[in-house]
């Protein structure tokens, strides 16, 4: 009899088993289900949703490109409105302009070979500008020529300045108690009031431009001989 209870509770206990373990899996396969088929539909949500958000996305960046544009061609209009008045309102200062540009081409030409040379003993001078030929000038302006072997007059000029440049040849200026030695391409600036004279000791022509800073150049001899 004991055998049988022990066999019996050993039958039970091993009849008992199986159903506690089936149980458990069966608990364990529902709960997998469950998780997957939440999974599925979570899946599906985001599938299903994302497009939409992309979408949604998609119309407010289109939407703000089209307001972007729009607010750009809106300026670029008042712009050109505002250029337009600025272009209209500033039309009598171009005129203006435009009248004081004509009044400036108003000019006077000197040719070379038209003007007659000044005789010196030492040389000529043809004097190309001065108030005399254009009353309007505020500068004398003329070619001057020192014969080999002579000099022109000590002398100085009380209302200008005088600039020298010289063309071709070489001579010795003197200006206060200054000597130097000039040549082609050599420049030099005589102050107003200062004596100074040309002195060509080669055996060829000195020529150069001589410029003054008044349209009427006085001049002062400090020797008996005139320039």
């Amino acid at each position: 009899m004991v055998q049988g209870r022990a066999a019996l509770r050993m039958r039970g206990t091993i009849s008992s088993d199986p159903l506690t373990t089936h149980g458990t899996a069966n608990k364990e396969m529902k709960v997998s289900k469950s998780r997957c088929l939440s999974n599925t539909v979570a899946s599906v949500s985001r599938r299903h949703s994302t497009p939409d958000l992309n979408a949604g996305k998609a119309r407010t960046t289109w939407h703000r490109r089209v307001l972007t544009v729009a607010g750009l061609l809106a300026c670029a209009s008042l712009a050109g409105c505002r250029t337009g008045h600025a272009k209209t309102a500033s039309a009598p200062a171009t005129t203006a302009s435009i009248s004081n540009t004509q009044e400036a081409t108003q000019f006077s030409i000197e040719k070379f070979d038209s003007v007659t040379e000044v005789k010196y003993p030492w040389g000529w001078i043809r004097w190309m500008m001065n108030s005399k030929l254009d009353p309007a000038t505020s500068q004398t302006f003329g070619i001057v020529q020192i014969d080999p072997g002579k000099r022109n007059p000590l002398h100085k000029h009380p209302n200008c300045e005088e600039l020298l440049y010289v063309l071709s040849g070489s001579f010795e200026s003197v200006v206060g108690s200054r000597r130097v030695v000039l040549h082609a391409g050599d420049i030099i600036r005589i102050p107003p009031n200062v004596p100074h004279q040309g002195i060509n000791n080669t055996n060829a022509p000195m020529r150069a431009v001589i410029s003054y800073s008044s349209g009427v150049r006085q001049i002062v001899t400090l020797e008996s001989t005139t320039e």
